[in-house]
């Protein structure tokens, strides 16, 4: 007997429910797996926003992560550009970075903080947060040691 005869005779011994059932779930499965392996966009924003709230209770958070809640944000940008969480994780990510310069006095923060800013503004136009980021941003550029407090500054120098 030759393997194509012996192959025809297991396949016409298997019922035919069992192998549409095996095939319906294998295809449900593989279908499902990179649906549930993506996050969307709202899902990343929410898990940047509960680091970033879980920050903010805490009394001194470490710089590492305040980055980390930064870069959380920033994720949802680089996956979800079109995304309309994105102008709100920039505006978000730049608040974190001003706010970790003026408790370091951290330039780098700064400039980052100006450039999460600048992104927003010339990436989402039509935001309803642009206004607000103009503002930031001509506030940080200008007069940058006023969102330093005394003891960050002369830890800095």
């Amino acid at each position: 007997m030759r393997n194509s005869d012996r192959f025809t005779r297991i396949v016409a011994d298997v019922p035919r429910r069992f192998v549409v059932a095996v095939g319906a779930v294998s295809a449900a499965v593989l279908f499902a797996l990179p649906c549930a392996a993506a996050d969307s966009a709202q899902d990343l924003f929410r898990d940047a926003r509960a680091r970033e709230e879980t920050l903010r209770v805490e009394a001194n958070p470490e710089p590492g992560a305040v980055k980390a809640a930064i870069q959380a944000y920033e994720l949802v940008v680089r996956r979800y550009p079109r995304s309309a969480y994105s102008d709100n994780a920039l505006w978000q990510a730049a608040g974190l970075a001003r706010d970790l310069f003026t408790r370091t006095g951290d330039r780098r923060e700064l400039d980052r903080a100006v450039r999460l800013l600048r992104l927003l503004v010339s990436g989402y136009p039509s935001s309803s947060l642009v206004p607000g980021a103009v503002l930031e941003v001509a506030r940080l550029v200008e007069r940058p040691a006023e969102a330093v407090p005394p003891a960050a500054a002369s830890a800095a120098t």
